[in-house]
Formats: structure tokens, C-alpha cells, sequence
């Protein structure tokens, strides 16, 4: 085979030549011929999301009223475009927000049941937590019975628990 075929034959492969030819670095198969290689599609992105880890204003176990929460979570599959937040399980009292990867919401005042495990100077606040997105692309058995109907598939609902401490007193500031 002639020189000139054999570097042409090896370029259109993505060999790389010997060194003797004094060619290129190794190209990647379709450059020479301008393609590009597709994007790899994240098979994730085909499952409705999942909230995988949820945990309030980073594990600790108090926060002061009236102070912003932050909610910590972990999401696989779909990316998340809203989220919605409440005291209530059902999300009633919810609007969607826009997705943000580090939320913080803060409560509204008398949210919370005092006493219990938060003892008599705190109050115990459950919170609800749960994302959507969008379902364009999900085959339709992956949906898992998750749509809403309006072009969203929602994820599941996870909940936490964070003491908020009413009153001042030892170890309250």
C-alpha cells in the first residue's frame, strides 16, 4: 500500500501514525471527517427523579424560629425543574417554587406542635419535601403512575423532623 493511502486509511480510523511519518497525535474516530461523536445521554434521564437523601439545615437537630431551614437533598434520575415544601403531608398550603439545588424555606409561624420530643422548651416541626419535571421523553411505564397530568412527573415525598426552640432558658440561647 502506498504511503499517502496508508496515513490517509489510518487518520479516517483514529490510529495514530507511526512516528516515522511524522504525523498528528491520535485523533478520535470521525474527526478527520468532521464528525463528532453523539452526546452521551445519561440513562438517568429517562426515570422519574427520585429524592435519594433528604435532611434539614444540614443534620442539626434545633433551629430558632422564624429562621430559614435549609433543605439538603439528593436527587437521581429526571433533573428536578420545581420543588414544594410544607408542614402538611398532602402540600395543600404549597405552591412550586423554581428547582434550586440548595433551597431554603422558612416556616410559617405556628407550624409546629410544642412539646414532645423537643422537650418543653421546643416545638417539633415536620417538614415535606417533594420535586417534579418534566415528563417529555419518559416512556410511558417508567412514569410509574407519577404524572400529573400537565406534563410533569413528580418524584416521591420525603419528610424530616428538626426541633425549633421557642423559649429561652440552659442550652437556648
Amino acid at each position: 500500500m502506498h504511503a499517502t493511502a496508508a496515513l490517509a486509511l489510518a487518520l479516517v480510523a483514529g490510529l495514530h501514525p507511526p512516528a516515522r511519518w511524522g504525523g498528528p497525535e491520535p485523533l478520535a474516530l470521525g474527526t478527520l471527517a468532521g464528525l463528532h461523536p453523539p452526546a452521551v445521554r445519561d440513562p438517568g434521564q429517562d426515570a422519574p427523579p427520585a429524592i435519594t437523601s433528604f435532611r434539614m439545615q444540614g443534620g442539626a437537630p434545633t433551629v430558632l424560629p422564624g429562621a430559614p431551614i435549609s433543605l439538603d437533598h439528593t436527587v437521581a434520575g429526571r433533573t428536578p425543574t420545581a420543588y414544594r415544601v410544607s408542614t402538611l403531608p398532602d402540600f395543600r398550603d404549597a405552591s412550586w417554587l423554581p428547582y434550586e439545588r440548595s433551597p431554603r424555606w422558612t416556616p410559617a409561624p405556628g407550624g409546629y406542635a410544642p412539646g414532645g420530643s423537643c422537650g418543653a422548651r421546643g416545638a417539633r416541626l415536620v417538614v415535606y419535601f417533594q420535586v417534579r419535571a418534566e415528563a417529555t421523553g419518559i416512556p410511558e411505564p417508567r412514569l410509574q403512575g407519577r404524572g400529573d397530568g400537565a406534563g410533569h412527573v413528580l418524584s416521591n415525598v420525603v419528610s424530616g423532623v428538626i426541633c425549633v426552640l421557642l423559649a429561652e432558658g440552659p442550652g437556648v440561647p
